[in-house]
């Protein structure tokens, strides 16, 4: 005759296996956020600059609107 397992103990196999593999999903996740956080630190200070400099171009345009309409 064959053994045959409890049922619980392939339960019990089976997550195990499910925890394994998030495990490694996990350990995967982690590296990508980590190779995305240091392209976004780099983009962060580009788009800053560029931030300022519209500001500043808008804030002139206004100046300048402003002067032309109340001298």
């Amino acid at each position: 005759m064959a053994t045959q397992m409890d049922r619980n103990e392939l339960d019990l196999q089976e997550q195990l296996a499910r925890i394994r593999q998030m495990g490694v999903n996990t350990d995967k996740a982690i590296a990508e956020m980590q190779k995305t956080r240091i392209d976004t630190k780099i983009v962060s200070f580009a788009t800053v600059f560029q931030g300022f400099i519209a500001v500043a171009a808008l804030l002139g345009a206004g100046a300048a609107i402003a002067k032309l309409f109340f001298p």
